[in-house]
């Protein structure tokens, strides 16, 4: 065997060997990303806790296969959203609506539990100050159609 061919070899089996007989390569990988994504989430979980703030408002649109609706301007105080509105109408966002919102913390939540039950895509973009998710990009299955979801948070303050 050429020394080529033995380099190619032994780069095709590597994950393997790396993983032993239990894991598949494709699940090698995805621990690695979890693992990654896991590291990610605790730095900016400190970063967010580290800035003490439970009184804020924020931006948020949601993206999926939904009824389409205006930005919301979410008013969180002691952890907890206490009102909201649509942006720019400000029409108040009705009360069956209101309990869907989130709070910072409970958008970390969201993250945690994407990355626990291992969905098929999973992209966060964290603010680089503050910790915060900015982008939650959740897709559970890529066979399935639809049940894609996009969280997005801009202007905190």
């Amino acid at each position: 065997m050429k020394f080529v061919q033995r380099v190619l070899l032994a780069t095709a089996l590597l994950p393997v060997l790396l993983c032993g007989c239990t894991y598949s390569p494709l699940e090698f990988i995805r621990g690695h990303l979890n693992e990654s994504g896991r590291d990610a989430l605790h730095k900016n979980r400190l970063l967010w806790k580290k800035a003490h703030l439970s009184n804020y408002t924020y931006t948020y649109k949601r993206r999926c296969f939904c009824p389409p609706e205006e930005d919301i301007v979410v008013e969180v105080q002691y952890g907890n959203v206490i009102r909201a509105s649509y942006f720019p109408s400000s029409d108040p966002v009705m009360p069956e609506r209101l309990d869907s919102l989130m709070t910072v913390t409970e958008l970390f939540q969201v993250v945690e539990k994407a990355l626990i039950d291992e969905v098929a895509q999973l992209d966060v973009t964290y603010n680089a100050k503050l910790g915060y998710p900015e982008r939650i990009y959740i897709d559970i299955d890529r066979r399935m159609a639809d049940e894609e979801m996009e969280h997005l948070v801009s202007n905190l303050h």
